[in-house]
């Protein structure tokens, strides 16, 4: 199945089940940056709904999106639902519906509810660059999220990064830890939001001779590759955190950790 058909099944399988209460989808991630690649980039879908989700429809939820039910061609999906209502004053950490990851060689994770800084990043991505792929009212208003939250966000991100580094799951073989910091390393230069191979590639052209990046960039675009070292990965992440605590120290309402 391609992911055109995909993900207009997936529209019609959660509106099936939220028909009233879903608002609209969006692509998030490599797919809305246009980076997306076949065998190796998952799909973050982002959705706003206009009321609280019940138990059973987020049961039912799981149900009918869970590979084995319904085969995602990405190495995954990723999905974020969200009410409304916590667009319209971001705080630190914003509160979700549902959060669900399946996939062919992932173990379903799944949080029917909860609390997470990551919001802000997805709610930022989403009013950024968010590709609309379903819509049926009301209007949505996508609050711009202050800086210094995203800030404290991505140290919250980095860290997390540090304890998966290489793990079988997320990150075998290390290139994910280390472009997902060379995004947040440019977005704490230019305070603009990167893909995975754009955030590389700006690295290198301020550092050519950054090894680790170069192959991290070699293992996403499956041209050939070494496993990253995890004390290779662990030194270029703490570098990126250093900078980052920089720049909230000088960031009005921004508090390093």
């Amino acid at each position: 199945m391609i992911i055109e058909e995909y993900l207009q099944q997936l529209t019609s399988r959660i509106h099936q089940i939220l028909p009233e209460k879903l608002n609209s989808l969006y692509i998030i991630g490599s797919a809305s940056f246009e980076d997306y690649i076949e065998h190796t980039s998952d799909l973050d879908i982002f959705g706003v709904t206009n009321a609280d989700l019940s138990t059973p429809e987020k049961d039912q939820l799981e149900q009918s999106l869970k590979h084995n039910n319904f085969p995602c061609p990405a190495q995954g999906l990723d999905l974020v639902l969200m009410d409304k209502e916590q667009l319209r004053n971001p705080q630190p950490e914003p509160a979700y519906e549902f959060w669900y990851a399946t996939g062919a060689h992932w173990p379903v994770e799944s949080w029917a509810e909860g609390y997470s800084s990551e919001m802000l990043i997805f709610m930022e991505l989403c009013r950024r660059h968010g590709k609309k792929i379903f819509d049926q009212g009301p209007p949505i208003l996508f609050s711009k999220v202050n800086r210094s939250l995203i800030l404290q966000a991505f140290q919250a991100i980095l860290q997390w990064h540090k304890r998966c580094v290489l793990d079988d799951y997320h990150d075998p073989n290390g290139q994910n830890s280390v472009l997902n910091a060379c995004r947040i390393l440019k977005y704490v230069e230019t305070n603009q939001f990167y893909s995975k191979t754009e955030g590389g590639n700006l690295v290198l052209r301020d550092e050519p001779d950054n090894w680790t990046v170069q192959n991290a960039l070699s293992i996403r675009q499956n041209k050939g590759f070494s496993t990253i070292s995890k004390a290779d990965a662990l030194h270029f992440i703490e570098t990126v955190a250093g900078k980052l605590d920089l720049a909230l120290e000088i960031e009005p309402g921004g508090r390093p950790r």
